[in-house]
């Protein structure tokens, strides 16, 4: 039986563990609550490997998983996506995931300028990073997408990866 020093957990595999509390039950537990043996249940995190309590502070939601919760506790996920956004197809798929919010979310504080006006997006998120990779031979990191004609969507031959300062002087007012 191990035991993890970051927290009070016992654990033999992984599966089944308990988080056995402290003070020997009756006290509250993760999330505020209690069980009378003391006992919650507990995750291996398949990254790190370190044993967290099943709870919505260790690990992110996850409505496919069986259990509701991500594989990978909320550090190892906030590492892996540091690391894969400094790459370029994970900086693509967040300049697109931008530009999908402010064409299509009315909620989005931006959406006038641009769904709002009628701008829309004629790609996939696989076609946008292929255009870009492998048409445009570009690396987007430090730059900021662009469209040329102003008025026009986001699609073929209307995008460009500029400077600040070039995007600034491309202004709809």
């Amino acid at each position: 039986m191990k035991v993890c020093n970051r927290m009070k957990i016992k654990y033999s595999g992984n599966f089944g563990c308990r988080f056995i509390c402290p003070m020997g039950g009756g006290c509250p537990g993760p999330n505020g609550c209690t069980r009378s043996n003391g006992a919650y249940t507990a995750k291996k995190c398949t990254q790190c490997g370190q044993v967290h309590p099943t709870t919505t502070e260790y690990f992110h939601k996850q409505s496919a998983a069986k259990d509701g919760l991500t594989a990978q506790c909320k550090w190892c996920a906030k590492k892996y996506r540091k690391k894969y956004s400094k790459t370029i197809t994970g900086h693509l798929r967040h300049v697109f995931g931008s530009i999908k919010q402010r064409c299509n979310d009315p909620n989005k504080h931006n959406y006038n300028r641009y769904g709002g006006r009628g701008i829309k997006i004629c790609f996939t998120s696989d076609e946008f990073l292929d255009y870009v990779i492998n048409e445009l031979k570009i690396d987007p990191r430090g730059l900021q997408c662009d469209r040329i004609n102003n008025d026009g969507d986001y699609e073929r031959g209307n995008i460009r990866f500029v400077t600040n300062k070039v995007n600034c002087q491309n202004r709809f007012y």
